[in-house]
């Protein structure tokens, strides 16, 4: 839901690389087009340490909607409700919503989602 809100695609394989910063300016172009289409990310360093992260407009977009969900307690609150209610047993399947089966025969499944904060 929160991928689609913010325009996200499915989720691909992600793979963190280091460069030198001199390898980075040289070849720049290169790493942003990879960044792009790979999620690939880019630890940059200066000086053998990580001076920046080059990232994706994508995952920098996903990591600012889950800081804005995570720093909002009315929001977390909400979420931490939730989660108590599936792990209690307290939800409907898509079939019953719906009326109809989600792809297919779906088995139903209880489990513990996440644990509580305390």
């Amino acid at each position: 839901m929160l991928q689609k809100r913010i325009g996200m695609k499915s989720p691909r394989f992600a793979m963190t690389k280091t460069l030198s910063i001199s390898e980075a300016r040289g070849r720049l172009g290169h790493f942003v087009g990879k960044v792009g289409k790979t999620l690939t990310s880019y630890f940059i360093t200066k000086k053998g340490s990580t001076g920046a992260i080059l990232i994706s407009h994508e995952e920098y977009e996903s990591w600012k909607a889950t800081i804005e969900i995570l720093s909002n307690d009315e929001d977390l609150a909400r979420i931490e409700r939730g989660i108590a209610e599936l792990n209690a047993g307290d939800s409907v399947s898509f079939e019953e919503v719906f009326g109809e089966p989600l792809n297919g025969p779906v088995q139903h499944q209880s489990r513990r989602i996440l644990p509580q904060r305390s």
